[in-house]
């Protein structure tokens, strides 16, 4: 039998080139990797900028809704003390009736709460 035993240099040399054959590819690993985390972060950055946005324009949109409804409101109160306004300059003694009257029943409400907390 004709059997070629390697010498310990070439050995060696094998060994060498296997190292390098392996950091080679641990370093394209590596690198295909690190490519990877950087696509997946900046698609967390994109989503996470989609989301300011969209909660921006929802604080947006709620505040327009509040200054509307506010709106409508003073608009309803301006008008229901306008109208007050004109019935009492229409009516002076019917509005001061009205207005005892109301006081009256207010106080007997009031006072009818409190007996009611004693006893």
């Amino acid at each position: 039998m004709n059997e070629y035993v390697k010498t310990p240099s070439e050995l060696a040399d094998e060994a060498r080139q296997a190292g390098r054959d392996a950091m080679s590819a641990v370093q394209g690993q590596a690198a295909e990797a690190l490519d990877t985390a950087k696509g997946v972060a900046a698609d967390a950055k994109d989503v996470a900028q989609d989301a300011t946005a969209t909660g921006k324009a929802y604080a947006r949109g709620a505040v327009e809704a509040a200054s509307e409804k506010l709106g409508v409101l003073q608009d309803k109160v301006a008008a229901a003390q306008e109208s007050c306004t004109r019935y009492i300059a229409q009516e002076p003694v019917k509005a001061t009736m009205m207005a005892v009257a109301g006081g009256a029943l207010l106080t007997g409400l009031l006072m009818a709460a409190v007996r009611g907390r004693r006893g």
